[in-house]
């Protein structure tokens, strides 16, 4: 419930605005991309008055259910401008997750905020990270499937191999694009290997062991043996990853993204791998998901695609619920927490 204390300049004017009810007006549109127990949602619903929708499809459905929210919680669901401007009584936008590009923050109105939820999956998304990279380095994926299907039976020999091992070592290279809290924590892991790594991270700027900086993107394509990305996605480096880019790494080289699909031009990297320029890529997350038919990664050679699922845990899931709720206690406190834009 609200209270009179409830009057700094961000909460006035839903102190205003509910005052015949005094009961925040919220709305969940997505509630089903965190696949959590309905019981998860109980100290969210606490706060106000929740509706907790499983999936939000169109902008008109969107319209419909926030339009007198003073609170949306999203995950995924896109609020561009056409929605932001029919929602005249939203406040405050929670997005459960560390994204807000389907946010069009430029359109927010006076006094309208922006939360998100940083670092509740840190672990998990560099635990798949590196899950990716060994795998394209060992290729256990293949080998198991190859055992089972009778090859090494047929071999005859003690061990058997299709496909020759990448070893991790000082004479591979590791360059790491964005070396924020996941970006870090990838060193953390790879680091045993002896590798040498090369970052560019504009917005970090990190001392430590074993780890050097480009001087630019090209220069850290051009130096690495294995490239991994962990950037944010912005209307800049959109599709950066293209064609030239790629074709500045050396032969048999890998890419690895568990960011943001649309950092990579797909069909480019497709080519990249079908020719012969790339060894092999690993990719958790895709430009449309979930992905379509027509994708070219899925014939590209040397391509592995999970299902964007590095976040997923089932403690990262709760903690990321739970930081977004708490980010909804803070704004009715009337001081936001780990604000991403206002108005």
């Amino acid at each position: 419930m609200l209270t009179q204390a409830f009057i700094n300049p961000w909460s006035r004017r839903l102190l205003t605005s509910a005052a015949s009810s005094m009961v925040p007006r919220m709305v969940a549109l997505d509630a089903a991309t965190l696949k959590l127990p309905s019981d998860a949602w109980s100290r969210l619903s606490t706060l106000g008055d929740l509706n907790l929708y499983e999936d939000t499809k169109t902008p008109e459905e969107v319209i419909e259910r926030a339009k007198d929210a003073d609170i949306v919680l999203t995950n995924k669901v896109p609020l561009g401008r056409d929605v932001l401007s029919a929602l005249p009584s939203l406040k405050m936008i929670s997005v459960i997750a560390t994204g807000y590009d389907m946010i069009d923050i430029r359109c927010l109105q006076p006094g309208q905020v922006v939360s998100n939820v940083p670092y509740y999956s840190t672990n998990c998304t560099a635990q798949q990270t590196v899950a990716l990279i060994l795998e394209l380095c060992n290729s256990v994926g293949v080998h198991n499937t190859a055992v089972h299907a009778g090859e090494w039976s047929k071999e005859g020999l003690f061990w058997f191999r299709k496909h020759e091992m990448l070893e991790l070592g000082p004479d591979v290279t590791i360059g790491i694009v964005g070396l924020g809290t996941i970006g870090t924590r990838v060193y953390e892991l790879l680091r045993p290997f002896g590798c040498q790594f090369l970052a560019w991270s504009p917005d970090s700027r990190k001392e430590l062991p074993q780890l050097s900086y480009a001087s630019d993107i090209t220069e850290l394509f051009q130096k690495s043996n294995l490239v991994t990305l962990h950037c944010k996605l912005t209307p800049q480096n959109y599709g950066f990853v293209n064609g030239p880019l790629l074709h500045r790494m050396q032969p048999g080289s890998i890419l690895v993204n568990a960011a943001r699909g649309a950092l990579v031009n797909e069909q480019d990297l497709a080519d990249a791998l079908n020719s012969g320029q790339l060894a092999a890529a690993a990719v958790d997350v895709v430009s449309h998901e979930p992905i379509s038919d027509d994708n070219p990664l899925l014939r590209a050679k040397n391509c592995i695609i999970t299902p964007h699922m590095a976040w997923t845990s089932p403690e990262a899931r709760r903690r990321c619920l739970e930081i977004a709720t708490s980010n909804v206690e803070a704004f009715l406190r009337g001081s936001p927490a780990h604000v991403v834009a206002s108005g």
